[in-house]
């Protein structure tokens, strides 16, 4: 399971990507359609995606944004995540490295 439908009145609005860094780790990912920006769906996703993680003993999840999406730094903060370190990497779509922050929240 690496990735979580994110469904809103029968309609596909989004998904949560996951990748298991260790037994009790992972990186998570969210992608909501631009509809659906400001209006509170990827925070209550995220919450019910991290009581998922919870129940099944993922302690630590890690999570990053390109520097220039405040609005995606603001959702991580706003879900407990905490500002670990800015990072560069390589995306598929851009020419140029980008400058990314990495964020971190514990489960327990």
């Amino acid at each position: 399971e690496t990735h979580t439908a994110i469904i809103l009145e029968n309609q596909l609005i989004g998904v949560i990507t996951k990748d298991q860094l260790t037994p009790n780790s992972i990186s998570l990912g969210i992608m909501i359609h631009e509809n659906y920006w400001g209006k509170g769906v990827g925070k209550k996703a995220i919450q019910m995606y991290l009581d998922e993680l919870e129940l099944k003993g993922i302690h630590t999840i890690y999570a990053d944004c390109i520097s220039k999406n405040i609005a995606s730094q603001k959702l991580l903060e706003s879900c407990g995540f905490i500002y670990q370190q800015d990072f560069k990497r390589k995306f598929p779509d851009f020419i140029d490295e980008k400058t990314c922050k990495l964020y971190m929240k514990r489960n327990f």
